[in-house]
């Protein structure tokens, strides 16, 4: 027959090997989440490295401009993409548990500056600047712990864009710039506008041609236009990050696991039990 001791030693060795497997699943998450942050800060300090001779230093990338007698203005259809944090982190805001699952509190302040980034005529430290004012307004806002965490992330936002280099900022300005006469400006300006509320917010199309007698210059152009977006946010393509969908996926599957284990461990268990009930 089955002693008591015997089911309370089986039952302890079962609820040990739970433990050893739950504690072998959380090493191998850290070890993948530290693996690839290596490898993702390692890729953007390297490039950094060949392009960058101030590396480290905040980099300031000479705004777009056209040859003589000629000004940029924003080309139509106007095109923003964004994946939020991840789009000037290298994938490695992903990796940050508080950010596995749930969505980032910077996420807003993140997809601004994609906007700002890639619109024609913005330049691109205001962009960074603008995002962390951004940020820290969105961290002050939010309770202790996560208002830590959320500061850990723009601290690192800012550390990487040191790193950075202008190519980004230069393809964006290039893609979404075009050079026309100082005289025909204005116009085009209109265009963009009218063009920009048809598709968004055709109610209000009328005010098209007085925002852009206020928007007379390529900064104040860009500013407004950054501004309409944050407005109508459906001007932004919103692309998922790989890097966080494959991290994601990682938890999903090792949570899954974990409950797997669980379920089988309280079977044991049951069945441990009322063995030693039915011989006893």
């Amino acid at each position: 027959s089955i002693s008591q001791h015997q089911i309370l030693a089986s039952q302890r060795t079962l609820s040990s090997n739970r433990l050893k497997t739950q504690n072998q699943m959380m090493h191998t998450q850290n070890f993948l989440i530290a693996l690839f942050a290596a490898l993702s800060i390692s890729i953007v300090v390297v490039e950094a490295q060949f392009d960058n001779a101030n590396f480290g230093q905040p980099k300031i990338c000479p705004p777009f401009k056209c040859s003589k007698d000629q000004e940029p203005v924003p080309k139509w259809p106007y095109k923003v993409k964004s994946m939020g944090c991840a789009s000037s982190s290298g994938g490695m805001m992903a990796l940050q548990p508080s950010k596995m699952g749930g969505k980032d509190p910077l996420e807003d302040c993140c997809h601004a500056k994609q906007v700002c980034l890639q619109t024609c005529g913005s330049v691109k430290h205001l962009c960074q600047a603008d995002f962390m004012k951004c940020g820290e307004r969105t961290c002050a806002s939010l309770p202790s712990q996560e208002s830590e965490d959320c500061t850990r992330t723009i601290e690192l936002q800012k550390m990487l864009s040191g790193m950075d280099t202008c190519n980004e900022y230069d393809g964006y300005q290039r893609q979404n710039c075009k050079c026309v006469s100082k005289e025909r400006a204005p116009k085009e300006r209109v265009q963009f506008l009218t063009r920009f509320y048809e598709k968004y917010n055709a109610v209000d199309v009328s005010k098209a041609k007085k925002l852009a007698a206020k928007a007379d210059t390529v900064r104040k152009m860009s500013t407004l236009v950054v501004k309409l977006v944050q407005k109508y946010p459906g001007a932004i393509k919103i692309i998922e990050d790989p890097n966080k969908a494959m991290m994601d996926k990682l938890m999903r599957d090792a949570d899954q696991k974990k409950d797997d284990g669980d379920d089988e461990a309280e079977e044991d268990e049951s069945t441990a039990e009322d063995m030693g009930t039915e011989e006893l």
